[in-house]
């Protein structure tokens, strides 16, 4: 009887554990040894059988191979075991092995090039793979995002973007996620107090104009007030509300604001107004550089060149220095006769600010008889809201008058808010005595018209050295004597 001696000599294989790679090629021997000799050699791998009889295990003597080509990731392994067979019949074999082949690493990256911002923030949020069997998901709090690689602008809030690689047969799956926050964005509420972002002082019964106006375009914005009376205002984007100031007090609020939407924040601004009986108090913001105030100390009323207001013209400044209404222009000293009309003209700088409702004149503190003209049509009063009205001033100078006298012309309006304001101009006047010669030919004119019995009304004047006396015969008919 012969004793059969199947044996392995020497069994190489791949290394195991492999990484997956497209097209590898994966070579596994081993050497059978026979005292009889070997027949047939099988390789069994994964389930399938690869025969050396078929052709598919080469040998070179007693070594034998099998290369497989192109093997899928398979990280739990692959069974494999070898079989011969000698040529009296008899089979030996190996145990059962195993052959791992692990799937490729993959990776993913995401960026955001523009980072966290503020609305309205274009952002473009790029996510990128290296796998070669599947394509990588952009994600937004956890929905399918489509903006890959393309700006997009998104409303305020927190947003987490994940770039994700799902897992394939020869790929493992990847994930990179980050935060991009976009904050609302900031607004601006403009309160104004007829025209002036400031706290303001009114007479009472005057119209307050609030108005109040965020910087954003249609957003609500609401107005109010603790003044008696007053309903909360809302609107779109800006409301101009007008409040008849009836009822006196100190320091009400008026408050504009807006509660802001998904994109944009809430703002509020406060200022304080009183309402009084009498003419408010200057204060800084009121539109007049009053006295005390310089351009570094109120600028929002001396501006960067004004002056004080007061006696001299009453010159007030806004911004820049320019001069804002109220005052009179400067009139020249001059010289005239006892008993003639004194004509001279003067601009009232008013710029459409304030309704002129008063002029008046002193000639050193006494009444004159005086009128003026306005565009050549004679006036009573000026009553209007204009720019820079030029005045026409005709003062009678009685006849018993004589010597130097200061006029006093005084100007006074109000504004539309119920902002006083006065202005006045003096200027000297000198007057010159009526003359013994004119004197004389007057009595004799006089004594002429008396003998005749005419009621008369008199006047005189003289241009150089001739007087002309003017003799009104009541019933509407007239004469000149002139006399030298």
């Amino acid at each position: 009887m012969i004793h059969h001696n199947i044996q392995v000599k020497q069994q190489i294989h791949p290394t195991s554990p492999a990484i997956y790679s497209s097209g590898a090629n994966y070579q596994f021997n081993i050497t059978w040894t026979d005292n009889i000799g070997i027949s047939e050699v099988v390789f069994e791998f994964n389930g399938a059988n690869y025969s050396y009889l078929e052709g598919e295990v080469t040998n070179t003597s007693n070594e034998y191979n099998v290369t497989l080509t192109d093997l899928t990731a398979n990280p739990s392994g692959y069974s494999y075991k070898w079989y011969a067979n000698d040529t009296d019949d008899q089979w030996g074999s190996t145990s059962t092995l195993s052959y791992v082949i692990n799937k490729v690493t993959s990776n993913s990256s995401l960026t955001i090039p523009a980072g966290n911002g503020t609305y309205p923030h274009s952002t473009t949020t790029t996510c990128t793979e290296d796998s070669g069997e599947a394509a990588g998901n952009l994600y937004r709090n956890q929905s399918s995002a489509t903006e890959n690689n393309t700006a997009i602008t998104l409303g305020a809030n927190t947003y987490e973007y994940i770039c994700n690689l799902s897992s394939t047969e020869n790929y493992s799956s990847a994930s990179t996620s980050s935060i991009l926050t976009i904050s609302k964005a900031p607004t601006n509420i403009s309160l104004y107090l007829n025209g002036s972002e400031n706290n303001a002082s009114y007479t009472q019964n005057v119209t307050g104009n609030f108005t109040v106006l965020v910087n954003v375009s249609d957003l609500t914005v609401n107005l109010t007030s603790n003044y008696t009376g007053f309903i909360q205002q809302n609107g779109t984007t800006s409301i101009i509300n007008y409040t008849n100031l009836s009822t006196t007090g100190n320091w009400w609020n008026l408050t504009g604001w807006t509660d802001g939407n998904a994109n944009y924040s809430a703002s509020s601004r406060t200022y304080y107004f009183n309402a009084s009986s009498g003419a408010p108090a200057p204060y800084c913001g009121d539109g007049t550089c009053d006295p005390g105030e310089t351009t570094s100390s109120c600028p929002a009323d001396c501006g960067t060149g004004g002056t004080p207001s007061g006696g001299g013209g009453g010159i007030s400044t806004g911004g820049g220095g320019g001069v804002s209404a109220f005052q009179i222009t400067e009139i020249d000293n001059d010289t005239m006769d006892a008993g003639d009309v004194y004509t001279t003209t003067f601009t009232i700088i008013n710029n459409n600010e304030f309704v002129l409702y008063n002029i008046g004149v002193t000639l050193s503190g006494l009444p004159v008889a005086w009128y003026y003209t306005l565009n050549n049509t004679h006036i009573e009063s000026i009553d209007r809201l204009g720019g820079n009205e030029t005045v026409e001033l005709m003062i009678e100078i009685p006849s018993d008058v004589e010597g130097s006298y200061d006029i006093n012309l005084t100007a006074a309006g109000q504004t539309s808010g119920g902002l006083s304001k006065s202005t006045e101009k003096i200027m000297s006047l000198h007057i010159n005595p009526v003359s013994e010669v004119e004197e004389e030919i007057v009595e004799e004119v006089v004594e002429e018209v008396v003998e005749e019995e005419i009621p008369i009304e008199l006047d005189y004047t003289t241009i150089g050295f001739v007087v002309i006396v003017i003799i009104s015969i009541i019933g509407g008919l007239y004469f000149t004597e002139v006399r030298k």
